[in-house]
């Protein structure tokens, strides 16, 4: 893990230093990738390739619009693609992200497992699919967004210093690293789990 750091600690100093939008771009695919997989290798059972590809899809299409607003309306960044700025927020988001997923999908695949029985029951009885599904799809969604909701309530006494540190290390005001960190991530993992659940109740 030493090495690792070290490495990344000089390829972060040569893209600092030499600023491409090309290379910002690929290390956020990268990063972005990385947390699907993740996603994925975390999930406790068998995820259907569709789903995957639901999952992946609704992620990169979710972080991508959270980039585009808070680089183009929060901080108006010139020139858009400053690494010291694009890159640590990208981790903030992707990493929060990354975190609530894994933790909407896996609540979510279990319920209907588990659940399966009632879900079927209810259908047999006359209820749509999203009725059948809904306290299932409650329970995973609040999963998902209790870190972030916790990390809400505590902003201004326990994360305070962490969100200052960060701001400090990019370069910039810890009011923006606020916002960035709970809007992007928060209205992403919204819109990632919004195409989730639709996937799941389509099937039924």
């Amino acid at each position: 893990m030493t090495l690792q750091l070290i490495l990344v600690g000089y390829l972060l100093v040569y893209i600092f230093k030499y600023p491409n939008p090309w290379i910002t771009l690929v290390i956020i695919f990268f990063m972005l990738s990385f947390a699907v997989f993740n996603v994925y290798q975390r999930s406790k059972a068998t995820l259907h390739f569709a789903l995957k590809k639901m999952v992946g899809v609704a992620m990169f299409v979710g972080v991508g619009l959270s980039f585009c607003y808070m680089m183009l309306i929060v901080l108006r960044l010139d020139p858009w693609y400053e690494p010291r700025y694009f890159i640590p927020i990208g981790g903030m988001i992707i990493g929060k992200t990354m975190t609530g997923v894994a933790l909407g999908v896996n609540n979510l695949v279990n319920g209907m497992k588990e659940q399966r029985h009632t879900i079927e029951g209810a259908l047999m009885l006359g209820a749509t699919p999203k009725q059948a599904t809904k306290d299932i799809i409650n329970q995973a969604f609040d999963s998902a967004m209790l870190p972030t909701i916790n990390a809400m309530v505590g902003m201004g006494i326990v994360f305070f210093t962490r969100y200052d540190d960060r701001a400090n290390h990019c370069g910039t005001a810890a009011s923006n690293s606020c916002k960035i960190s709970n809007r992007g991530d928060a209205w992403c993992r919204r819109y990632c789990f919004y195409h989730r659940t639709h996937f799941f109740t389509s099937c039924l």
